[in-house]
């Protein structure tokens, strides 16, 4: 793995745990539009009593899905916040305000007080260091 992919797997996972979200957001739309209908009229021939216990057992399988997801997140950052803090300050506070803040390259250099070229210097030679880092493991 490059240390660049290392360094950006709590982003991914990030992702997929928003799009989980949006996903439990829907089902939790579609179970509050399940209501019972009275009415005198016959039923279909196919009725399906179950439709809203299988949308709450697939609301609450996601949940649980979320809630793992979230910790592993959590413990994914604090091992990758760990491997950065390895590395020569300069490059570790460009790779942290990148990586964790979602700085640019531009807004770190405003930041910190250092050309653009210097903060993309620093953020190559933080990579080397957390390649060398991971490569160990």
């Amino acid at each position: 793995m490059t240390a660049k992919n290392y360094l950006k797997q709590a982003e991914y996972l990030n992702l997929k745990i928003d799009s989980d979200l949006c996903r439990l957001a829907d089902l939790r739309a579609l179970a509050t539009n399940i209501t019972a209908t009275y009415s005198d009229m016959p039923r279909s021939a196919t009725p399906n009593p179950e439709r809203m216990a299988k949308v709450v057992d697939k609301i609450v399988d996601l949940e649980r899905q979320i809630d793992r997801e979230v910790d592993y997140y959590v413990d994914l950052r604090r091992e990758i916040k760990a491997t950065v803090d390895k590395v020569s300050i300069p490059a570790a506070i460009v790779l942290d305000l990148h990586y964790f803040h979602k700085k640019t390259f531009e807004e770190i250099a405003e930041l910190i007080n250092y050309s653009t070229r210097w903060v993309q210097a620093l953020h190559d030679k933080g990579l080397e260091e957390v390649q060398e880092i991971i490569d160990e493991i």
